[in-house]
């Protein structure tokens, strides 16, 4: 049996580094976060990259994303918080989920996408740049969600696209 690359070149070779976030590019959960095995269990990615890069995670505290991107790994973009922190941090930039009725596109609660990756995903798909299959894979949603932005009933970084 082959030996097992070390933990913290298996967890990089997943990332695609950019001069904004760092996207995690491996498994990704329903949830919208990426998923990586490390220290003998499954976490959550921006969670290995935090403890890869800056060490623990003191009990009762999180890993928080100045940029609110679910899949963003960057070292610079997280940072420690409590749950409270984390409710402050989410009401404060209006991604709280008492604001979803009044929340469109990437500031909605439950997006998963920016509304610039939204765009893109439209543009590349009807453009014939890629697949709508690996377009999607690149975005990490799901065939419905695509579909969905594909035909305009989800946001797509267009006044004209529903939410």
């Amino acid at each position: 049996m082959p030996a097992r690359a070390p933990t913290e070149q298996r967890f990089w070779s997943k990332v695609q580094k950019s001069d904004g976030c760092w996207l995690w590019m491996g498994a990704v959960g329903s949830h919208g976060y990426g998923a990586f095995w490390i220290g003998g269990g499954l976490d959550t990615s921006h969670r290995a990259a935090w403890r890869l890069t800056r060490g623990s995670i003191p009990a009762g505290l999180q890993v928080l994303h100045h940029c609110d991107n679910r899949r963003c790994v960057r070292p610079d973009h997280l940072f420690l918080g409590s749950q409270s922190d984390n409710m402050r941090d989410c009401e404060r930039k209006g991604r709280h989920v008492s604001n979803w009725p009044h929340r469109r596109g990437e500031r909605a609660a439950g997006a998963k996408l920016t509304d610039a990756q939204a765009a893109w995903f439209k543009r590349a798909v009807r453009q014939g740049e890629m697949t709508q299959a690996a377009a999607r894979a690149v975005l990490g949603i799901s065939s419905a969600h695509a579909s969905r932005i594909a035909n305009g009933l989800r946001r797509a970084g267009s006044q004209g696209d529903a939410a």
